[in-house]
């Protein structure tokens, strides 16, 4: 998918427990975007995959569709130069940053 939308990513991790990052200097704020739009189609994702024995095929591909739709949203925003616009609140923080006041 992020090839389809022209995203490069760049994947880590295992295979069934993967993280990925947008190679975009605001790679947080399109994982924030990312995150938000993903909760408007059910579903509680970041930059993050875990998958158990539990996730059935239909799981993964209303999964994959939903990405599908999100990832096209972050291609126009990106192309639009409008990211940090579209989020309702703040850009998520990494680490243990949220912590501190």
């Amino acid at each position: 998918l992020s090839e389809k939308h022209s995203l490069p990513i760049t994947i880590a991790g295992r295979p069934a427990s993967c993280r990925f990052q947008f190679e975009h200097d605001e790679n947080a704020a399109l994982l924030t975007l990312m995150t938000t739009r993903m909760l408007d189609h059910g579903f509680l994702a970041a930059g993050s995959c875990s998958l158990t024995w539990a996730h059935q095929d239909e799981h993964i591909k209303r999964y994959l569709n939903a990405l599908d739709r999100v990832f096209l949203e972050l291609k126009q925003a990106i192309a639009a130069g409008n990211i940090a616009s579209q989020l309702a609140g703040p850009v998520k923080h990494s680490g243990f940053r949220r912590l501190v006041n």
